[in-house]
């Protein structure tokens, strides 16, 4: 990871993968995105999204297994996604 510490990885969150379909070209698409978590003090990619051969965004892992961020709780990022407002998803 481009010589990164594990510190300033597990401080990512969020990872997400981009592709080129031209090599050198302009233009990405998301081929996956994933979530950094740390298991045991190590930083650990657990994939939330991937491409599938017919290029779908598809969610790869259950909601259930999906970390919120170090300090906050989901109703909290509920709130923050949603502009302060307490209504559900």
């Amino acid at each position: 990871m481009h010589q990164v510490p594990k510190q300033c990885i597990l401080d990512l969150g969020v990872m997400v993968q981009m592709s080129r379909p031209v090599r050198l070209g302009p233009m990405r698409f998301v081929t996956r995105i994933c979530q950094v978590v740390s298991e045991g003090g190590e930083p650990r990619i657990r994939e939330l999204y991937a491409r599938d051969r017919q290029g779908v965004l598809q969610r790869v892992c259950q909601w259930e297994r999906v970390v919120p961020p170090e300090g906050r709780s989901w109703e909290e990022v509920r709130s923050i996604l949603l502009g302060g407002k307490a209504e559900p998803f």
